[in-house]
């Protein structure tokens, strides 16, 4: 039903602009966000004993678009300081895990739970927690960085807790945009953190980005990137719907050409995650090891990944020290960076 209701919302938009009739359209937008303000009240994050529906919480994103502010104002500095935390611990649904590892071309045989695995399923409390406690619209905001690290395996059996908060302030980067950070993890029984992540928001300035659209850009002659091109993808057009189906990330740009035009993009967006998942399952085939464990990885999102595509894996390990891997995804081209990343095996320090 939930899934009608994002439909309702889309359409009762598209109607409130071009029905022949605005008042008519009008109305029915206006019955739509009823229906999305009615499902807000249904996830609040204060009692989770379960992960959340993102299809309601993209609802209430459609909803907040229209009454929250699109851009951090100068004056506000601190993040909202609450928490929302799982009030029991749950295990890992195997089904999802067993089509995650199908998703991600995974063929090492260790059952222990994926390195990027841990911000999958509870992707849902994170988009909560963003669209319930943030001051400003969830609606285009880009991810710059993740850093996930986890402490030691996780067995899929075993009950974890997870919780997700944000930052403390605000940042303001040296382009004149806003970035935050948000922080999940995950406890064990005894109350240890064995898994953690911080991923790196950007809130885009729109004066910036108007600016930036009406000044031609020169393109510099670009060299081919280092290192050695240890895979090769081919991301058919239905990546974003098969990984959605994972997370629960449901956000219209990833999903078909006709909702991604919607959001102002010709063709649906790769999730950043899914292609960091991808990387690190890459790495463990070609290389022969296993990412579980103690493992911190660090990634940067350098340009978003239009569907269908081709990229290239490259290796960049030369020089580093034992028991680190430096890589980077980059176009089929080779010349342009989509991810750079640094996977450290923290057992053998």
């Amino acid at each position: 039903m939930s899934l009608w209701l994002i439909g309702g919302v889309l359409v009762g938009f598209l109607l409130a602009f071009s029905w022949t009739s605005p008042a008519l359209g009008f109305c029915i937008a206006i019955a739509c966000v009823g229906l999305a303000l009615y499902w807000l009240t249904l996830e609040d994050g204060s009692n989770l004993k379960t992960w959340p529906k993102t299809s309601a919480i993209y609802a209430q994103a459609l909803t907040g678009a229209f009454v929250k502010k699109k851009w951090v104002p100068d004056n506000v500095t601190d993040l909202p300081s609450d928490e929302i935390r799982l009030q029991v611990p749950i295990t890992f649904d195997g089904k999802n895990l067993a089509e995650y590892r199908k998703v991600m071309h995974m063929s090492r045989p260790y059952k222990q739970i994926p390195l990027m695995y841990f911000i999958v399923e509870p992707f849902g409390m994170s988009m909560l927690h963003m669209v319930r406690s943030l001051p400003i619209t969830v609606l285009g905001l880009v991810l710059a960085r993740n850093e996930s690290e986890c402490f030691r395996p996780v067995e899929l059996d075993e009950p974890l807790t997870h919780s997700v908060k944000f930052s403390e302030k605000f940042r303001r980067t040296a382009k004149e945009d806003v970035e935050f950070d948000l922080i999940m993890a995950a406890t064990d029984s005894n109350g240890f953190v064995v898994w953690r992540s911080s991923t790196t928001v950007i809130v885009l300035n729109p004066k910036r980005l108007k600016a930036a659209k009406n000044k031609k850009k020169e393109q510099p002659k670009l060299e081919p990137i280092q290192g050695e091109v240890i895979d090769t993808w081919k991301l058919e057009g239905d990546t974003g719907r098969k990984y959605a189906a994972l997370n629960g990330d449901i956000n219209p740009i990833h999903l078909h050409p006709f909702t991604s035009k919607l959001f102002g993009f010709r063709k649906p967006i790769a999730h950043a995650l899914y292609k960091v998942g991808r990387c690190v399952a890459a790495l463990e085939n070609k290389k022969g090891m296993d990412v579980v464990g103690a493992w911190k990885l660090n990634t940067e999102f350098k340009r978003p990944t239009m569907l269908p595509c081709k990229l290239k894996l490259l290796d960049q390990s030369k020089g580093c020290e034992k028991g680190t891997l430096k890589f980077c995804l980059a176009t089929e081209d080779g010349l342009k960076e989509v991810i750079t990343g640094t996977l450290v095996d923290n057992s053998k320090k």
